[in-house]
């Protein structure tokens, strides 16, 4: 009866301890940059994810970026100034960047 008893103690304890591993696992990971959307990261974890920007428009940054994935079907750019202007980069749809201290993007 006591052997049955630490088996089954042991067995509680594993599935504990898989059950909080995974949460924590699971927690920590960025959510994931959807079709459609455009995703920036900064040393490999993600700042911000939104709508492509529309042509002449321009979205600043809070955070600068090194990484911008373009998962939608317009084309990007990249800037390295706040309000669109600087150094820039296109990144055309589906394309995933890697992108040297930028602030803003603007549509293409």
């Amino acid at each position: 009866m006591r052997f049955k008893a630490r088996r089954m103690m042991a067995a509680t304890a594993i599935a504990v301890l898989g059950i909080s591993g995974l949460s924590a696992q699971t927690a920590s990971a960025d959510p994931p940059c959807y079709a459609g959307e455009v995703c920036v990261y900064y040393q490999g974890s993600l700042v911000s994810k939104f709508a492509p920007v529309s042509s002449g428009s321009c979205r600043y940054l809070s955070h600068s970026y090194d990484r911008l994935w373009n998962r939608s079907s317009f084309n990007q750019r990249a800037w390295s100034g706040t309000n669109c202007s600087g150094r820039n980069q296109l990144v055309v749809p589906y394309e995933n960047a890697n992108i040297n201290y930028f602030w803003s993007v603007g549509g293409y």
